[in-house]
């Protein structure tokens, strides 16, 4: 992805709003920044992702972070990391709006899994937590290697990496350019 014009996006659905302060393709490839306004009681289930470490900072309010079957509250000024691998994941336990300051290194296909996220959210191809179509959906994790609980991951892991390429062979990935181009 090169550089766009359109650096802040929303998800009506997911009460999110992120902005793209750095691009992978600004850093060639050394990190993404990504600052992310969470609604009350907004964010999102655990995951892990294979290729990046994920750094989180608030940059106002206080957010809830999951890291390893741990939980724990950072206050404004406070960061969190979760290393390759590791189930974790952010929620605004608040009334009020957080900022969170999101750096991933190295960049990985964030930017383009959040792209491609909120727009089929934004369009309304989602069923609750999954997309409608099932290609979508492996397409989506493949994309930035995001691998969900409750599947261990020596299945899940080659099942949605074969999965994203049968749909990219069968062109599924046609109906998810319009977000990301």
């Amino acid at each position: 992805m090169g550089n766009r014009a359109d650096r802040t996006i929303i998800n009506s659905d997911g009460n999110y709003k992120s902005t793209f302060l750095k691009t992978g393709f600004e850093t060639g490839g050394a990190y993404e920044l990504i600052q992310v306004e969470v609604e009350p009681h907004g964010g999102n289930d655990w995951h892990y992702h294979k290729t990046f470490d994920e750094y989180f900072t608030v940059l106002k309010g206080k957010a809830k972070v999951g890291s390893n079957g741990k939980e724990y509250v950072i206050n404004e000024g406070g960061s969190a990391i979760a290393h390759k691998g590791e189930m974790h994941y952010f929620f605004n336990p608040t009334d009020s709006t957080i900022l969170l300051q999101v750096k991933t290194m190295p960049a990985r296909g964030l930017e383009k899994s959040i792209r491609v996220a909120y727009g089929l959210a934004n369009d309304g191809l989602f069923n609750e937590r999954l997309t409608k179509n099932p290609w979508h959906m492996a397409l989506l994790l493949g994309y930035s290697g995001t691998y969900l609980p409750d599947i261990p991951g020596f299945i899940q892991e080659p099942l949605v990496n074969a999965l994203a390429k049968i749909a990219q062979w069968r062109g599924e990935d046609k109906a998810l350019e319009k977000y990301f181009r």
